[in-house]
């Protein structure tokens, strides 16, 4: 009896939770967490959480990666191919995405999967099945230089002549990685920037710069309709948080510019290119199953979707306090204590940032 009460407590201390259980996945465990500022951001980005949809998100980006990162990884596996909107189809897996836009003259495709195995074994099997033609493939837009992203690309260079598009800094990192590197990477194409726009048919992309999860991340927004009716698709180019302090003071201020660009536009549909950053998977059987009159699941409505943008920020406020480093976000830095109305905060940080300068999701 007392040996089987020592084990209980040692149990719930995470003592032996590596030589007892081996195969437990462990918490992470945060030795210079700044406590008053975690409960402070987590606090701003729950504040946020202006629709029931987006709970999960600040759940997912606030506490679920960063605390119990196994959780959050979604292994590879098919998906049923599905369209998301008139002109948008979905041809990636459960792991990573890739978007396909029927332009009426032809194909953009947004990100290559990982690999020329995953062009011939997903993306082209899904074309089949919606009825799409890779030969009609023209423009191809990569968000940022993490291969589970550009990875197919030099194939669908090679097979169907398409014009590769992806941010200077995209092509510099592509530029510097070794001769042999596995994938390939896609020869140079064509570098965009702010303001910049992908025609194609019937749509423009249209680019905004918004360096941090890399160098070359952009982001993206581009019209949509359900049905006849109209919407404006955003999409956050990368929306994981990386390591290093100045990367992540980068992603904030990205963040907010985005969502300030996206204020400004009226972007109202969230999509991304990873399934954990915008449920598609689930989105995909809510779409299978829709009552008559029931609206798209991707359709979040324009202050969602800020607001969205604005958590996946905060969080890494978060992640920064957890591991005791503290970000300078439009002069504010994450060392001060003193709580701050979330609205009042990045209407700040908006005005000193807003038009300044293997992923991790």
């Amino acid at each position: 009896m007392f040996n089987k009460t020592v084990t209980s407590i040692m149990l719930l201390a995470g003592i032996v939770s590596a030589a007892g259980l081996p195969n437990f996945a462990n918490r992470t465990i945060f030795a210079n967490e700044q406590k008053a500022n975690v409960t402070k951001f987590l606090t701003e980005a729950e504040n946020l959480v202006s629709d029931p949809r987006l709970y999960q998100y600040f759940m997912d980006q606030c506490i679920v990666q960063q605390v119990y990162p196994q959780l959050f990884s979604m292994p590879a596996g098919f998906v049923k191919p599905f369209k998301a909107f008139d002109n948008l189809y979905f041809v990636g897996h459960t792991s990573v995405h890739a978007w396909a836009i029927d332009t009426g003259d032809g194909i953009i495709v947004i990100d290559t999967l990982n690999n020329q195995s995953e062009i011939e074994n997903v993306m082209l099997p899904m074309f089949a099945e919606l009825g799409l033609k890779p030969e009609n493939i023209k423009s191809v837009i990569i968000t940022h230089e993490h291969l589970d992203h550009y990875g197919g690309a030099l194939y669908l260079q090679d097979t169907y002549n398409a014009t590769v598009y992806g941010a200077e800094a995209f092509w510099v990192a592509l530029a510097a990685l070794p001769a042999n590197s596995v994938p390939p990477p896609p020869r140079r194409g064509v570098a965009v920037g702010d303001g910049d726009g992908v025609t194609l048919g019937n749509t423009t992309i249209n680019i905004l710069e918004t360096p941090g999860h890399t160098l070359g991340t952009i982001s993206l927004s581009f019209p949509v309709t359900d049905n006849g009716e109209p919407h404006i698709a955003g999409l956050m180019g990368g929306t994981g948080t990386p390591a290093q302090q100045n990367m992540r003071e980068m992603k904030v201020a990205s963040g907010l510019k985005f969502a300030q660009y996206a204020t400004d536009t009226g972007i109202d549909v969230l999509i991304s290119n990873h399934q954990v950053a915008d449920h598609s998977v689930q989105n995909a059987d809510i779409l299978e199953h829709l009552s008559p009159g029931e609206a798209n699941p991707f359709v979040l409505g324009n202050q969602n979707f800020v607001n969205y943008l604005l958590i996946n920020a905060v969080c890494s406020q978060v992640i920064a306090a957890r591991q005791g480093m503290n970000l300078n976000v439009g002069g504010n830095s994450t060392a001060g204590t003193q709580r701050r109305n979330s609205h009042e905060f990045f209407a700040r940080a908006f005005a000193a940032e807003v038009g300044g300068g293997e992923c991790n999701h």
